[in-house]
């Protein structure tokens, strides 16, 4: 979801508009490289920021989830009583009706996979630079399993030559994501 929320955030803010990332709880130490992620806030530690952000915003991006409960009993009630338009880009299976707006395919490979697309389909995709690439790239590698999952599909790999374009260094990438783990994660893997 890091990935997907950086990624749309953004071409959002290229576009001019005012954006924020909440995200129910720290991420993994991996993801701290993210162009971005210090804008992040974090609602488990920031919680009346969360909250203010969630009343006072227009436009509410669920990104990555199908249900409401899946974002955690501190950030499900904000999310809900929420007046902003909801708009939700999630593939999981059996997507919960309440968003205002959804963009759902299920099958489809990651969430940042659906961000490339609406991104593109709106026009856009010249807002996809290296930050967008890196994000999205990001989304994609950890979504697929390193682009080993059923889900890879050509149109992936479509998607993922238009991030490489950008002049990203997947090597890099990969490398921050799964070769940084601590002694304990290396111990438990």
């Amino acid at each position: 979801a890091i990935g997907s929320s950086l990624g749309l955030w953004w071409v959002l803010m290229r576009l001019g508009h005012d954006v924020r990332i909440v995200s129910p709880n720290a991420w993994d130490h991996f993801l701290a490289w993210m162009p971005g992620v210090d804008e992040i806030t974090n609602a488990y530690y920031h919680e009346k920021l969360a909250d203010q952000l969630f009343a006072d915003t227009e436009v509410l991006f669920c990104l990555d989830f199908s249900a409401s409960h899946r974002v955690g009993e501190d950030l499900q009630p904000m999310l809900e009583k929420s007046p902003a338009t909801k708009v939700r880009i999630d593939h999981h299976l059996d997507p919960e009706d309440w968003p205002d707006h959804l963009f759902h395919v299920a099958g489809a490979s990651s969430t940042a996979e659906l961000v490339f697309r609406l991104v593109d389909q709106m026009g856009h995709r010249d807002l996809i630079d290296q930050s967008v690439a890196e994000c999205l790239y990001t989304g994609l590698m950890t979504d697929t399993g390193s682009f080993r999952f059923s889900s890879t599909t050509a149109d992936v790999h479509r998607i993922t030559a238009a991030l490489l374009d950008t002049g990203i260094d997947p090597g890099r990438i990969h490398n921050m994501v799964y070769d940084q783990f601590s002694e304990t994660r290396t111990r438990f893997l």
